[in-house]
């Protein structure tokens, strides 16, 4: 599953999140939840309810914290396990290693999994973002 914010002009809709499969569509980022419906249009197959999104929002979930918050690659999360309190991160997917890491902002990334972390924000980069 996947997470992105809608993009839009609308300062209220940009805001949100939509959740569910990604389709990179000529250039353009779309999530397809999970009530897109498909159709047969004029014996053409077409799927209704893609939501266009931000691509550098998109974040695949990687697990649930400590708490029970979804986690997704992007949010800022702090370790709990072998780590000070102090010390946070981001959410990375290695594609080398095919796993997720903490970017803690060194050459060291921590290796954890996600009930041993606390969400502390989702994708800090983009809660400030118009669309």
């Amino acid at each position: 599953m996947y997470r992105a914010k809608v993009k839009s002009d609308d300062p209220v809709v940009s805001k949100r999140w939509a959740y569910g499969g990604k389709a990179d569509i000529d250039g353009r980022m779309f999530i397809i939840p999970d009530d897109a419906t498909l159709e047969d249009v004029d014996g053409d197959w077409m799927i209704r309810g893609f939501i266009e999104v931000i691509p550098e929002s998109v974040g695949q979930y990687w697990g649930k914290d400590r708490d029970g918050y979804d986690i997704y690659v992007g949010d800022e999360v702090c370790p709990l396990v072998r780590r000070t309190d102090a010390m946070r991160g981001k959410v990375i997917y290695d594609e080398e290693t095919g796993g997720y890491r903490i970017d803690v902002g060194t050459e060291e990334y921590v290796e954890v999994w996600p009930d041993d972390c606390k969400l502390l924000t989702d994708n800090p980069e983009l809660l400030e973002t118009d669309g």
